[in-house]
């Protein structure tokens, strides 16, 4: 096989600027308005794709807030872990949900800060790095994407699906780096 430059993070990362702010201060209510904004634009605004927010603290990036954030802020207590005289006891195996539980517990965290349940950067992509090297980092932690830092700054964000999308151009439509590079070069 011919010795072909490969594309690295970069070529396919989202740049940070593209992706919502939102300090760590803001409420659910108002972090959903701002996603909701994401997956329903208005009219003649393009669907960006985005899956989560930034959020910061003190001016600086310090993780996301999306789905399964949403997901674990609505959790009724009861099904979190139980401390007792210092063990961890476990949840009640059968948990019980009732009519109505939704919506009360979406209600009843609508003014929560997303501080508490935003999940933090713990792994990065570097820029540079190979998108095989970033594939299997992303396989590892079972995640759906990886900020992206470049100079010790976040710069961006690689998402599984556009790993994919070059795996499935090489793979299923036989397209090279350089092949596909051209397109966007002319």
């Amino acid at each position: 096989m011919e010795n072909l430059k490969e594309k690295k993070v970069r070529d396919i990362m989202i740049p940070i600027y593209e992706y919502p702010l939102i300090s760590s201060e803001a409420t659910l209510k108002t972090t959903l308005k701002v996603m909701q904004d994401l997956w329903y634009p208005q009219v003649n605004k393009p669907k960006t794709g985005r899956r989560c927010v930034v959020v910061f603290e003190d001016s600086l990036p310090v993780g996301t807030f999306g789905i399964n954030e949403m997901f674990k802020a609505i959790e009724p207590q009861y099904l979190e872990s139980v401390t007792f005289v210092g063990m961890k006891l476990p949840s009640s195996s059968v948990p019980i949900f009732w009519a109505g539980l939704f919506t009360d517990r979406c209600m009843e965290v609508a003014q929560n800060t997303i501080k508490r349940y935003t999940t933090p950067f713990e792994h990065f992509a570097n820029a540079d790095d190979s998108l095989l090297r970033t594939s299997c980092n992303l396989a590892k932690y079972k995640l759906e994407f990886l900020p992206v830092k470049s100079n010790n700054r976040l710069v961006g964000m690689v998402l599984n699906e556009d790993i994919f999308r070059e795996i499935s151009n090489l793979v299923a439509n036989g397209e090279s780096y350089s092949d596909t590079r051209t397109d966007k070069l002319a």
